[in-house]
């Protein structure tokens, strides 16, 4: 008999804040978890490439105490561009699934909901479909604001893939030949996604990095400590828009610890 297995992949870069969650919510979801860690910006000389927060200490201290489910590999940095340093760790860790294994993506600052993830444990051991979309809110600046991108679904969508002989990832980590069969949770309360739940220096990191559009940066520094947090109304975004909405709804319990749980606003935290 095969056994499936879920393989969890976490690309974490100076997430101290949010490591020890991330960690213990694979943890539940996942067989198996490969963590890649350090700086993906091969061309920002400035950055370090490891994490220099304490994310890798933590790091140790859940491999010491799981070292059979848990591996931690150095990021690859070969391409100028992030995105396809991004795909190039999809397929090395795509590489250690066997074929008809789940690769399950985590960001550091997403997490399922309990009963979510009993759901994804049933359906990929029943090992019949290829990928499952599932969706959920963004949050920004704090636990009770919900994002709103006028460039984007309304909802945040998160995928996990069946190995096959063909499936990889190209660069932005778009997966190409996956198999047909899929489900698509359109309900958005499959998880969450703390988007914009960062501290201003991380958050400039992102910005100055990223470039997913221009002036990212200069957009950046005019407007970002310029926020109200204001229900419904409307920011320039980098050409397009966002607004936020309030947020009185459930978050993963798993976060209920979380020291930002309960602040309004983490730009004005100190």
């Amino acid at each position: 008999m095969i056994t499936i297995q879920r393989i969890g992949f976490l690309q974490v870069y100076n997430e101290i804040d949010w490591i020890n969650y991330a960690i213990e919510h694979a943890l539940k979801l996942c067989d198996k978890l490969i963590i890649i860690e350090g700086s993906q910006f091969s061309s920002f000389k400035n950055i370090p490439e490891r994490s220099n927060d304490g994310t890798l200490e933590i790091i140790h201290k859940w491999f010491d105490e799981y070292p059979k489910e848990i591996e931690l590999i150095n990021t690859i940095r070969k391409n100028p561009n992030y995105r396809e340093n991004q795909a190039s760790n999809f397929n090395l860790v795509l590489k250690k699934c066997e074929k008809g294994d789940y690769l399950i993506p985590l960001d550091a600052d997403e997490f399922y909901f309990n009963k979510y993830i009993k759901k994804i444990i049933e359906i990929t051991e029943e090992g019949k479909i290829d990928y499952l979309i599932s969706t959920g809110p963004n949050f920004a600046f704090s636990f009770n604001w919900r994002l709103i991108l006028s460039s984007a679904d309304l909802k945040y969508k998160q995928t996990l893939f069946k190995k096959n002989n063909k499936l990889k990832f190209v660069k932005t980590h778009k997966p190409v030949k996956h198999g047909p069969n899929k489900v698509v949770d359109e309900s958005g309360d499959c998880l969450v996604h703390y988007k914009w739940v960062r501290p201003y220096e991380r958050m400039f990191i992102r910005h100055l990095t990223s470039g997913f559009y221009d002036n990212m940066v200069d957009w950046f520094d005019k407007n970002w400590n310029k926020i109200d947090l204001k229900e419904n109304k409307k920011y320039n975004y980098y050409g397009g828009y966002f607004y936020l909405e309030k947020y009185d709804g459930p978050h993963p319990k798993i976060l209920d610890s979380h020291p930002w749980r309960l602040i309004e606003d983490i730009r004005k935290k100190d």
